[in-house]
């Protein structure tokens, strides 16, 4: 996924890099949505808070331009994954 100025897929490896067992630096898109439906499943709350601070990086990245369809995303993500 990406929006203007930057890839989101990109800021979801770096915020999942900082997890331990994040590596996830050379994982294809799909690869990296397995892990994340993983984690989620493994440890919601940490899955919770991964997904928030990649919400948190956007809006910081875009200065609030995306806010809206950003909470809408992390809230879409959370109910798609059970969270």
């Amino acid at each position: 996924m990406s929006m203007p100025g930057f890839d989101v897929t990109e800021i979801v490896r770096s915020t999942a890099g900082k997890y331990p067992g994040g590596a996830v630096s050379n994982l294809s898109r799909d690869e990296l949505v397995k892990n994340v439906k993983t984690l989620a499943a493994n440890d919601p709350a940490k899955a919770d808070q991964m997904i928030t601070e990649v919400g948190d990086n956007i809006d910081q990245r875009s200065g609030g331009q995306y806010s809206g369809k950003v909470d809408q995303l992390q809230h879409l993500v959370k109910q798609q994954l059970g969270l």
